[in-house]
């Protein structure tokens, strides 16, 4: 058997270091989703990653960093470090595939994905829209480019600047103008015939008539101009109180202030807070949103209803003793 000697065992040393060297690592790097300031990176993507691998998506914003790190490294570079360098996948528009209705530009020579949906100049000549989220827009080409900006689905509700009531409101078509629960029109397409099979299904609606079925309110509120709440399910009964009628489980029963039926509510269990849904109640108090009303009338047990869109009038002596949860302090309104 051969014996290797310590001379031999030496000068194989550097060989194998060689070829170690020359022997590529299988290991990758580290992909991010966008580069927070130039040449830095904090949203990691994947890990173990090659750059090829890691810029074949095709988008604008993604970058690369050759070393594969450690969570405890990850952690500090991303939180405390500033972040960590690396390399934009992309430096022109070759390649980018942005979404539909969006193009690519160079920004800072650097690519971006703008939104620029495909607009007629007939969409533009067609004059003031309002949009399903309350805003007024120039023409329909604006209510697109906020859909695309804000990625969220938005609507024509009506044409010219949206109103407070239904009175300036013309409806195309066969659709009539409605006002929501939070006093705002709407131009709906209001259902012609209930079906038979409905009928006998009756409900009480907050105004105390009886309706034969829910259908039937729906045509009550289109022929008023204003949604008729449901106020509980079956005959509309004298002198009904949160005692003696039964909401559907998940339901709370609120008592009418103004004495009007008791009120089966659905109480919500988390509100999500726009701003631009602000609004004064009955209670002379201004609320986020009509679901943090709500919220408070379910604690209270008493129902609330809203009087107009934006925030309460300073009239503070006005205030009933209902102490709110989930209003706005006075400065908020600036």
């Amino acid at each position: 058997m051969f014996k290797s000697s310590p001379t031999a065992l030496h000068h194989l040393v550097p060989v194998v270091l060689s070829i170690a060297v020359l022997i590529p690592s299988s290991q990758g790097g580290q992909c991010w989703s966008m580069m927070s300031r130039p040449d830095r990176c904090t949203e990691s993507l994947r890990t173990n990653v090659t750059r090829e691998e890691c810029c074949s998506d095709g988008s604008a914003t993604t970058a690369w960093s050759p070393k594969d790190l450690t969570s405890g490294d990850l952690f500090f570079w991303m939180s405390l470090g500033g972040g960590v360098t690396c390399k934009a996948c992309k430096v022109s528009c070759e390649g980018v595939r942005c979404g539909k209705g969006m193009r690519c530009i160079l920004r800072k020579q650097r690519p971006a994905c703008v939104c620029s949906p495909a607009c007629s100049r007939k969409k533009r000549q067609m004059g003031e829209v309002c949009g399903s989220d309350g805003r007024t827009y120039k023409h329909m080409c604006r209510l697109l480019k906020r859909q695309c900006r804000k990625n969220k689905q938005l609507t024509i509700e009506y044409f010219g600047k949206c109103q407070k009531t239904c009175d300036k409101v013309h409806c195309a078509g066969r659709k009539t103008c409605l006002l929501d629960q939070v006093l705002r029109p709407h131009c709906v397409r209001c259902q012609g015939y209930c079906a038979r099979g409905s009928i006998g299904e009756y409900v009480c609606g907050a105004d105390n008539v009886t309706y034969s079925s829910s259908c039937h309110i729906r045509q009550a509120a289109c022929a008023k101009g204003k949604a008729v709440p449901l106020a509980y399910r079956g005959k509309c009964k004298a002198g009904a109180s949160c005692e003696n009628i039964r909401c559907r489980k998940g339901q709370s029963c609120l008592i009418d202030p103004k004495g009007g039926p008791p009120r089966c509510v659905t109480c919500p269990n988390q509100c999500n807070v726009p701003k631009t849904t602000m609004l004064c109640a009955n209670n002379n108090y201004t609320y986020s949103t009509w679901c943090h009303m709500i919220q408070d009338a379910c604690k209270h047990g008493i129902l609330l209803e809203p009087k107009y869109e934006g925030p309460c009038e300073e009239t503070t002596s006005q205030q009933t003793n209902i102490i709110p949860l989930n209003v706005f302090d006075s400065q908020d309104h600036l």
